[in-house]
Order: structure tokens, then C-alpha cells, then sequence
């Protein structure tokens, strides 16, 4: 288990640059992600943990607090044992010190152990689910309350699994030109994983005007 202190007089900035103060690297993370900064109030007491994404961050930066994603401009205050997310591969507890007392260590690990991080994550932020959203309001109906509920579950795994996998496609091969995209098989009786089908896409070059093809 890996612990990072966050300075308290000064802004702790989290990214895969050698500089930061928090360095971390993969998919999501920038040479500057985010930065932590500690705010005591005018009148004295309890100071705030506020957490930022870093100018120029970009539009790939990913940072979830308790499963919400990190807005640009947005300072989001902090509380202990909130969980952290940066990137795509990096989980993290906030403990604050004035609030966790009367936790033993037992404690603090059994709280970082989170069997299925994916349960973490909200579906609309998904970029592939929200390609899916029209067909929703029919699927439910067709598929009923039991079927419907197991189906969405899946739906969403699905497609944060498809978003990473296009994140590493870009990162890795982006000569390719490939996408990963959530498709779906019309036959509601079929069991519900199998109604969801993962294809791949590859585009031809932008100056061509043809359209996308299935690979």
C-alpha cells in the first residue's frame, strides 16, 4: 500500500512529469493531472482539502472523486476516506488525519480493497453508452424490469470497457485510425449478454470523404 503525503503550505500537484509532487503515469494522466491545496479558514478550525484539475490538463485528463469525474474549473472539497481515480489505473483513499481517528491499520486496508472497480464508475459518462442512449427507452420496454436491470448492468461494463479500449488504441496505434464501438444484437430472447456485441471500426483517411468500414 502506497501513501502520499499532500503539503500543507503549499499546491501538491499530481502527474506523470518527474517535477510533480505526485508522480503517476497511464492512460488519463498527463504530465499535469490535478492539484491538491489545503484551505484554512479566516477564523481558524478545520482546514479544507480542495482538489482541481491542473491547467492545460487537456480533454484525456481523468480524475473521479467517489465515482463523479472532475470537472474543468470545478475545486471539489475533499472528506475523509473518499476515493480517488486518477487515470484509469490509479485508486486512492483520502485520509485526513483530524477525522480518522480511532481507525487501525486493519481498517485503512480493508477500505483501499475495492473487488470491482468498475462499480466505481457512473455510465453516463461513458462516451460509448451515451452513443446508446436512443435505443433505451424501447430496450426497457421490450426487455421488462428483471431482464432490463441485468442488461444495463452489463451495458455499462461494456461500455467503460470499450471507452478504455479506445483510449489505449489512440494512445498505442493511432496511425490505425480504429474504434471500438458497442452494437446490439435485436433478439430480446437471447440471453442479455449476449444481445451486446463489440465491433471495431476503421476509418479511411479524412481526405478521402468515404465512409467509415467495418474491420
Amino acid at each position: 500500500c502506497l501513501a502520499y503525503a499532500v503539503r500543507m503550505t503549499a499546491a501538491t500537484v499530481v502527474g506523470s512529469h518527474p517535477d510533480c509532487g505526485i508522480v503517476l503515469s497511464g492512460l488519463g494522466i498527463p504530465e499535469r493531472l490535478c492539484v491538491f491545496e489545503c484551505k484554512a479558514p479566516p477564523g481558524g478550525g478545520p482546514g479544507e482539502l480542495l482538489v482541481s484539475l491542473a491547467d492545460g490538463a487537456g480533454p484525456r485528463a481523468r480524475v473521479r472523486v467517489n465515482g463523479v469525474a472532475l470537472r474543468p474549473g470545478e475545486a471539489r472539497q475533499l472528506g475523509n476516506m473518499d476515493r480517488i481515480v486518477f487515470g484509469r489505473a490509479h485508486a486512492m483513499r483520502v485520509v485526513l488525519p483530524a477525522a480518522a481517528e480511532g481507525w487501525d491499520v486493519q481498517d485503512l486496508e480493508q477500505s483501499c480493497f475495492e473487488q470491482d472497480m468498475l462499480k466505481l464508475l457512473l455510465p453516463d459518462e461513458s462516451e460509448a453508452w451515451s452513443e446508446m442512449q436512443l435505443y433505451f427507452n424501447d430496450l426497457w420496454q421490450r426487455l421488462g424490469e428483471d431482464r432490463g436491470n441485468e442488461f444495463f448492468a452489463h451495458l455499462g461494463e461494456a461500455s467503460h470497457l470499450v471507452d478504455e479500449a479506445n483510449e489505449i488504441t489512440t494512445e498505442m496505434r493511432p496511425s490505425d485510425r480504429l474504434k471500438f464501438e458497442v452494437e446490439l444484437v435485436w433478439d430480446i430472447n437471447r440471453d442479455v449478454r449476449d444481445i451486446i456485441v463489440i465491433r471495431v471500426m476503421q476509418f479511411n483517411e479524412v481526405e478521402t470523404g468515404v465512409l467509415p468500414v467495418l474491420a
